[in-house]
């Protein structure tokens, strides 16, 4: 039994974190007494999920269980035994120095999987992915990062089999996918590509996505996640009208492509019942998913027996709990 109380008090510690409790009540287990605070050392050791935002904030978890602290709010000891665990590393724009030692920690141990940035991290000051994330080019199979970021270098050294890339409205050039073109085997590599956009782009730059299609042969998945200001249903119909014609009179293409509202938009809420007559022609699917609708619709390749999913995710309305 007394072999079970560290196992037992490393849980507790976890929960604490995991449940987004107060530093207070971290901090008050750990001065419970040395079991305990060995314990609470060994959390900060075993942390799978670190978040750095620009200042002093940080998130740190295991996957999709992350609690937002402040590097005021514990023992820099404490802190600094973050590291050697960690899979998923998060940076918004820069960088505080506070957090280098454990940046180095991190690269030593080289178990990074996925790595993620803001939309503005392309004109960080302190964050330099040329120079960290080659480090993990065996490791890493996630990378969220705005289309500028993908330098040369980069190119050369990653296999990511997933790639979202982030940028705003104005960026649509090919001389990204050229420079991508340049090394075909980050081209064969990727399996996942993800756009965040904003409406109407798909339909104001065809040209631009049909090139990508051209260019990532070994796609199995694309997804749109896509952005309204407002809803427009000129800008939905236009968007779905094109990817419709751009899967037809193509001959290869994903196996499936998501194009997914975002739930980021629109205080009224969509007009569902616009978006439901548009897509009459699709498959409704109202219970895999709690927080989308789904209208589903199946192509035919017209050189080969190859089919083709388009998806449309379409945010359901929230429900607000009212006390």
């Amino acid at each position: 039994m007394p072999a079970l109380i560290p196992e037992i008090l490393f849980a507790v510690g976890k929960q604490i974190i995991e449940n987004g409790d107060s530093e207070n009540d971290l901090s008050k287990f750990a001065l419970s007494g040395k079991v305990c605070l060995n314990a609470v050392k060994k959390v900060f050791a075993s942390v799978t999920t670190l978040k750095i935002y620009d200042g002093n904030n940080f998130d740190i978890g295991w996957d999709k269980q992350c609690t937002k602290y402040d590097i005021d709010e514990f023992p820099e000891s404490w802190i600094y035994l973050i590291g050697g665990s960690v899979t998923k590393l998060h940076v918004e724009k820069e960088i505080n120095g506070f957090f280098w030692p454990i940046i180095d920690v991190i690269s030593k141990h080289k178990k990074l999987v996925s790595f993620s940035t803001g939309s503005e991290s392309c004109c960080s000051k302190t964050l330099l992915m040329d120079e960290f994330l080659p480090t993990f080019s065996t490791t890493l199979k996630e990378l969220t990062v705005p289309k500028q970021s993908i330098s040369k270098t980069l190119c050369d050294t990653l296999r990511p089999k997933s790639l979202t890339l982030l940028y705003d409205y104005h960026q649509y050039d090919v001389h990204f996918f050229l420079k991508i073109a340049e090394n075909s085997l980050l081209l064969s590599s990727i399996k996942h590509l993800t756009f965040y956009t904003y409406s109407g782009s798909l339909s104001s730059f065809p040209q631009y996505y049909e090139l990508m299609i051209e260019l990532f042969s070994s796609l199995k998945t694309i997804n749109f996640t896509v952005k309204y200001g407002m809803f427009n249903e000129l800008r939905f119909r236009s968007d779905i009208g094109t990817l419709i014609k751009t899967i037809k009179r193509s001959t290869t293409f994903p196996s499936k492509i998501v194009y997914t509202v975002s739930q980021e938009f629109m205080k009224d809420g969509i007009p569902f019942h616009l978006v439901r007559d548009f897509l009459k022609v699709f498959e409704y699917d109202d219970s895999s998913n709690p927080t989308f609708h789904c209208f589903r619709r199946t192509f035919q390749s017209k050189d080969s027996d190859e089919k083709f999913i388009l998806e449309v995710s379409y945010p359901k309305p929230k429900i607000h709990a009212w006390l």
